[in-house]
């Protein structure tokens, strides 16, 4: 499948309501090794936007703000709550104007009795649409976004809790959910090998400013170790988990990877606006995890192979196939 890469930016405008909403709990084992797609809660962590009159937590697996977050201001606008939420929702149709099916929607077979994926059936299914908004499972464990594999300790370091930095101002002193990376706290940032120098050191992950000089020869570019607002906060999640609802037949991943850059500012003219800067890349070409065996664990990776503009087959790899 062709690789495509959307840039949506959004501004986030005020509103009065009032919100409370349940975020997962986290219980760390006492060995913290990369996560896999079975324990994706590894991966999650939490950033809190509070630069500007408006404040506010956001999340890593589609939530930007939630609305009955305990631990967060949830939109704080000078006392009062501005914004309930905030999600990212993106939805694919599953057949052309004349009736074709996308290559897309044609998949594997679920089988509902035996709790597993056929390999070898593919049926029509349908429309899908990934977004992590009316999940009401507890700790949130079926959202249709996920944080990225691998994403503490490449992302964010997850050596900071919030509790240390915001305790007894938005969460409890003992909370200790990662934080996400965030501008104005390095310890938050990965530690990552650096090309340059050989030598392993803490790194924003996330964009920098771009000269915005328009006469200059550097006009667009990075401007490493200058942030883009007063406040920024880096995230990345995916849909690699679309498909774990308690109905599996309900919707699927359609293999996009999403990149987050929320910035805060308390400069006037932009301290009640909350923003985003997302970049939505189509990673379909790397291939789906899928439990085969009905088991609950992901065993194989189903690759899609593009054998005309409107015909679709798959290949099937073990767990841990990256595509390239």
């Amino acid at each position: 499948m062709m690789k495509k890469l959307f840039i949506i930016g959004f501004t986030c405008v005020s509103f009065l309501t009032v919100a409370r909403a349940a975020e997962p709990t986290l219980k760390y084992p006492n060995r913290m090794g990369k996560a896999v797609a079975s324990d994706p809660l590894l991966n999650r962590a939490r950033g809190y936007m509070s630069k500007g009159e408006l404040q506010f937590a956001t999340h890593n697996y589609g939530s930007f703000i939630e609305f009955e977050d305990y631990s967060s201001p949830s939109g704080l606008y000078k006392g009062f709550q501005y914004i309930s939420d905030v999600s990212l929702i993106l939805g694919a149709p599953g057949r052309k104007p004349d009736g074709t099916p996308y290559p897309w929607a044609m998949r594997p077979r679920y089988d509902l009795e035996e709790k597993r994926f056929v390999p070898n059936e593919q049926v029509y299914w349908g429309q899908t649409v990934t977004e992590s908004w009316f999940d009401r499972v507890t700790d949130k464990k079926q959202v249709d976004w996920e944080s990225s594999e691998g994403a503490r300790g490449t992302l964010h370091s997850g050596e900071v809790a919030a509790g240390e930095i915001y305790g007894g101002l938005y969460t409890d002193t003992g909370d200790p959910y990662p934080l996400l990376a965030s501008s104005d706290i390095p310890l938050t940032w990965p530690i990552l090998l650096n090309d340059e120098t050989g030598q392993e050191e803490r790194t924003w992950p996330g964009d920098w400013a771009v000269v915005t000089d328009q006469n200059s020869t550097e006009y667009g570019k990075p401007i490493p170790g200058r942030h883009i607002g007063d406040q920024d906060i880096y995230m990345e999640f995916d849909d690699r988990l679309a498909n774990r609802d308690e109905d599996k037949t309900q919707g699927y991943p359609l293999g996009l990877r999403v990149k987050v850059n929320a910035h805060s500012y308390g400069r006037s003219y932009a301290e009640d606006i909350a923003f985003f800067t997302v970049e939505v890349i189509n990673e379909s070409w790397r291939g789906f995890p899928l439990d085969t065996s009905g088991d609950g664990e992901i065993n194989v990776v189903m690759l899609p192979i593009m054998e005309g503009p409107d015909s679709v087959r798959y290949e099937f790899k073990s767990r841990g196939y990256r595509g390239t």
